[in-house]
């Protein structure tokens, strides 16, 4: 037992609570005290867990044990489920003041390799392209060219649809089998432009779509991709979403230009477990559609979701995925996090607002979260459950926050400060605006983003002489800082 953790000594997850603790030491002393187990091990076993039991069952031993190591650690299911957590807080405990505070939890879901794994699942991917006059031209050709490239990726035993929609939608190919789509695929070659954008047409015909192919097992995931902002059926189109969550369908979007709606694309494909992404070149939209074969089709999990019980006095602000894509999440319950691949696991930020804490109270439960998923192999769902359960320290708690929670904080205060700029010039207040995106500017070149900090520069310009944030560099840079959030290893050279 000498490098075990006193978690792992005992049994129990890092995040256990006192009386789960005191469960297992009785558990575990009753099988090892020497009077009941003559096994020559069992004494020195029985010493260990009274020496775990003593620091753990004492809040202030606790605490400052925590300290002395990474805060978290890898959650022990008694039973073998398909995916891993790993949970990580922002500080040993929680300061018990008369203020509302913040505190994070940092949550990976990852896939547990220690099971078989499932043959890899068939894809049943469904194409929804903006056919409105604003497409009309390079932007055209462009989808044209990168969906064909698109296709040649995709294996022969993949289903693949079209459909194209301005004000009304249709179908261009039927769900077929990739190695039977033949001269099928010529009518995407075919594409002219019409009509307004209409958003709702298009995603209802293309769940449709991926309905009546949709079979046991396979991967049902939609794309869609659309320069235009639509107008009226915006809750419409988010009910739908919210069905194909349920049926699990994730919606991936596209955004071509600058005139289309993010907030609104960001919600939608949100809501499903899906992210949205910004191109502006070529280059871009050829990586984008690349990327959705990867992660599509190397899914371990499907219908990955988390069933949120927060604890009393506690509100869930901001919840946040740092990978494998990069998006905010709606706090709707359940939360949808779409499938989980063998490649990379999910991890997601969390950020509570604590109430002030009342004398007496010696713990907080923050709270309780289900994951559930169904394996690549079968329809059976499986569960996890993860308490989120800090003591509460009378002093205040000086020790560091593990890095893996600073890094993630101070790259995505950046793109927080950014949104809180653009809310700021809604609500008329130019020079507080003005003062956060200069400073985002500056930190932007501090960490040699010299090409998005010269963006934020020109938005200034223009904000400073009365005029608007153009479309172009309010999505360049939201998308931009949004994207430093990823690793160092993937990231895109901006300066």
């Amino acid at each position: 037992m000498k490098n075990l953790s006193y978690y792992q000594i005992l049994g129990v997850a890092s995040n256990a609570t006192s009386r789960e603790i005191r469960r297992a030491f009785f558990e575990a002393a009753r099988k090892l005290h020497p009077d009941i187990n003559p096994h020559p091990d069992a004494q020195e076993q029985f010493i260990a867990v009274q020496k775990a039991y003593e620091t753990l069952s004492s809040r202030k031993k606790r605490a400052a044990y925590d300290a002395s190591c990474p805060l978290g650690g890898y959650s022990l299911p008694k039973v073998k489920t398909p995916f891993e957590s790993r949970l990580l807080f922002s500080a040993a405990g929680i300061s018990r003041l008369s203020e509302p505070q913040l505190f994070y939890a940092l949550l990976e879901i990852r896939p547990n390799l220690t099971l078989p794994r499932e043959k890899e699942c068939a894809l049943n991917i469904c194409l929804v392209i903006d056919r409105s006059t604003s497409m009309k031209g390079e932007r055209m050709d462009m989808v044209k060219a990168n969906v064909s490239a698109f296709i040649k990726k995709l294996s022969p035993t993949d289903l693949l649809s079209v459909v194209a929609f301005g004000d009304r939608a249709e179908v261009i190919v039927p769900a077929t089998p990739v190695s039977q789509l033949g001269d099928k695929a010529d009518r995407i070659s075919l594409l002219s432009n019409e009509g307004a954008t209409e958003i709702y047409h298009g995603l209802e015909r293309g769940l449709f779509e991926l309905q009546k192919a949709s079979t046991s097992g396979v991967i049902d995931h939609l794309i869609l991709i659309t320069d235009g902002h639509t107008y009226g059926d915006e809750s419409l189109a988010l009910a739908l979403a919210r069905k194909a969550a349920e049926e699990g369908v994730v919606i991936s979007a596209l955004g071509i230009g600058s005139e289309w709606n993010d907030e609104f694309l960001d919600r939608l494909s949100g809501l499903t477990g899906g992210s949205t992404s910004f191109v502006s070149f070529h280059r871009d939209q050829k990586d984008f559609l690349a990327q959705r074969i990867k992660t599509i089709g190397s899914v371990f999990v499907r219908r990955v979701r988390i069933q949120i019980n927060l604890g009393s006095h506690i509100n869930l602000k901001f919840l946040f995925r740092l990978a494998p894509e990069i998006s905010p999440l709606p706090l709707e319950n359940p939360v949808n996090l779409g499938n989980l691949v063998y490649q990379a696991g999910q991890k997601l930020l969390f950020e509570f607002l604590v109430e002030p804490i009342p004398a007496g109270v010696n713990e907080i439960r923050l709270g309780d979260f289900l994951v559930a998923g169904l394996t690549s192999g079968d329809d059976l769902e499986k569960q996890v459950h993860i308490s989120f359960v800090r003591p509460v320290l009378d002093e205040p708690v000086v020790a560091e926050s593990p890095a893996e929670i600073i890094d993630a904080l101070s790259r995505l205060r950046l793109y927080r400060l950014y949104e809180k700029a653009r809310l700021e010039l809604k609500g008329g207040n130019v020079e507080l605006a003005t003062r956060h995106l200069q400073f985002l500017a500056t930190h932007l070149i501090a960490q040699g983003e010299n090409k998005l900090a010269q963006a934020v520069l020109s938005e200034v310009n223009h904000v400073q002489k009365g005029q608007a944030i153009s479309r172009e560099g309010d999505k360049r840079i939201k998308y931009g800082t949004r994207a430093l959030l990823l690793p160092a290893t993937v990231e895109g050279g901006n300066s």
